[in-house]
């Protein structure tokens, strides 16, 4: 309440909070939340009376956001986006604002925002050079990268006598873009939620002011390692109580490659790295979820893709479908008549007696990943057939021979899928499991290349003989 008469005393009192916010007692923890709290309800202007001390404040919500006290945490957290705003004003950073997102595309209903009208010329952005030896060692900012031009008047940052704000703010942003994201992986919603938030609402409004080797050091120092840490929680049982939690976050991670795609090009393969393995952590969810940012991420940038992207893209997506074939379905048990004549039979209900060796959830999550990637794939032609070299489509076409060839062995296993039944494999159904709906969806998806291979041709004037005597056969 006397924070407007309080001038040189603010050091004292920070320091303090900020021993106090080092100890395990709850109390003190307590009052210094209070302190805190009466100094942040106000406006801005009191903020600007720390001067230099505002990094003992920042310290001090770094501390409280790791709290065990859930007010506190989720308080610090809010308030420590409350100081980012402030020093980001402070120093003159260039600000990206955001347009309302609209209904749009079956993955994600999010709006697809131009590089250009984000990033702008590049010549012309106010660029943060930050190198990072460690996450506690920080260099002295360089400025070094794309240079304002003369003839662009851009205000100066705002420095007192004592404080330079872009150099506080320069030498902190991985600390602080790592809170809110440790703040992600918090198993309690509310600070979930808000930490999620925070995070890509400063990446989406600052980012634009990153070169990319900071780009890099977010991308695998807080970006990665957090969806990682969500990964393993689900793998583990830890599921979040909220899936469409999970599923923001993976749209905020695609928006963001979009807003700022010409940037965050060369980390195309990153993203495709933290995407694949959300599909391939064989929960069905989180993998439908993997899928869905995937096919919204060719779906819009598909356009703008060239042959290096494409490449890069094609590769990731062939891995994808070839890892999450269910190979454990041939694997797991031999029929005990494996030489008997396909011949019609009486099989008796199953009996269940846990022979599996395999993870039956797993199994099945591998399962409807692969119809789901198939699908994807008929997407992914229907909109960019015409932008695909023909090496592209010869891939596309081997990667899906793959899946109908596997899916087509194991359909003329019968013996195999009794036993399958039998020891428990989908016992509720009142059929053998089979793989039908992958033979024929992958087997129905190459046709249409090839039909729209022969028609791509024939409409130039060409007929390819060898797409003629597929069609004839």
């Amino acid at each position: 309440e006397s924070a407007p008469s309080i001038k040189s005393g603010w050091n004292v009192i920070l320091n303090v909070f900020a021993r106090a916010s080092e100890e395990d007692d709850l109390n003190k923890i307590r009052i210094v939340h209070a302190g805190i709290q009466k100094l942040m309800s106000g406006d801005s202007s009191s903020l600007e009376l720390l001067e230099e001390d505002i990094v003992l404040l920042i310290n001090i919500l770094l501390k409280q956001a790791k709290s065990q006290m859930e007010d506190v945490a989720i308080n610090a957290i809010v308030n420590l986006g409350k100081v980012v705003s402030f020093l980001a004003d402070k120093a003159n950073l260039r600000k990206r604002a955001r347009r309302p997102s609209q209904s749009e595309g079956p993955a994600f209903q999010q709006e697809d925002v131009s590089a250009n009208k984000t990033l702008g010329d590049t010549q012309q952005r106010e660029v943060l050079t930050i190198e990072i030896k460690e996450q506690q060692q920080v260099t002295e900012p360089s400025n070094t990268g794309a240079e304002t031009p003369k003839e662009v008047e851009r205000p100066q940052a705002i420095t007192s006598k004592y404080v330079n704000y872009a150099e506080i703010l320069n030498q902190r942003w991985v600390l602080i873009l790592t809170c809110f994201s440790s703040g992600v992986c918090d198993l309690r919603p509310n600070i979930q939620g808000k930490s999620l938030e925070l995070l890509f609402k400063v990446l989406l409004e600052y980012g634009v002011n990153f070169i990319a080797d900071f780009w890099i050091v977010l991308f695998n120092g807080v970006l990665k390692q957090m969806f990682d840490e969500i990964n393993y929680s689900v793998q583990a049982g830890r599921s979040f109580k909220d899936m469409n939690f999970i599923k923001h976050a993976y749209q905020y991670l695609v928006e963001i490659f979009l807003s700022y795609y010409d940037i965050l090009l060369p980390l195309q393969q990153n993203l495709l790295d933290i995407i694949s393995t959300a599909i391939d952590v064989n929960d069905e969810p989180l993998s439908k979820i993997g899928i869905n940012a995937l096919k919204y991420l060719i779906n819009k940038c598909g356009m703008r893709f060239k042959t290096d992207e494409w490449e890069v893209l094609l590769n990731s997506l062939n891995r994808i479908v070839v890892k999450n074939i269910p190979t454990q379905l041939m694997e797991a048990l031999r029929p005990r008549e494996a030489e008997a004549p396909h011949q019609a039979v009486v099989l008796p209900p199953p009996t269940p007696n846990s022979r599996l060796n395999f993870n039956v959830k797993s199994c099945v999550t591998k399962c409807v990943v692969q119809l789901l990637l198939i699908g994807g794939i008929r997407d992914l032609l229907e909109l960019h057939f015409s932008r695909l070299e023909e090496r592209f489509i010869v891939q596309i076409l081997q990667t899906l021979e793959l899946s109908y060839k596997f899916a087509k062995e194991f359909n003329e296993q019968i013996y195999l899928r009794y036993s399958l039944w039998e020891n428990g494999f989908l016992s509720d159904l009142k059929h053998l499991p089979g793989l039908l709906k992958q033979e024929t969806d992958s087997l129905a998806c190459q046709i249409t290349i090839r039909y729209k291979h022969f028609i791509f041709y024939r409409e130039k004037g060409t007929v390819r003989e060898d797409l003629l005597n597929y069609f004839l056969r």
